[in-house]
């Protein structure tokens, strides 16, 4: 390796090992938008998307994982967030509410 200093060369046994640390695109495809972004090896992703009470979240996409879930990085991924209604949410509610409009309505004649 040959270092200049004051344009005069200056030979030298010095040997440079750069360390370098490997990064990994990650992209969350989420409902309202796209975010992409370069990782770190090993760290740590968390999977989260906050949806109304009434929504369940799953993400699909590398891996398919629950709302919540954390993810170690060790290649590219590439995850979508997936927005659906509770139907339990929904359903138990009205078959409730339905049962008790019909058992008020059958006790006035």
């Amino acid at each position: 390796m040959i270092f200049i200093l004051s344009s005069k060369p200056v030979a030298s046994t010095l040997s440079l090992s750069p360390s370098y640390e490997e990064d990994f695109r990650v992209t969350l495809q989420y409902p309202n938008g796209t975010v992409t972004e370069y990782v770190p090896e090993h760290d740590e992703v968390k999977l989260q998307y906050n949806a109304p009470f009434y929504d369940t979240v799953k993400w699909t996409g590398t891996y398919d994982l629950p709302n919540g879930a954390s993810v170690e990085i060790n290649s590219p991924i590439h995850e979508e967030a997936e927005v659906s209604l509770n139907y339990y949410f929904v359903l138990v509610p009205a078959i409730a509410l339905a049962i008790a409009l019909f058992l008020a309505l059958r006790r006035h004649p």
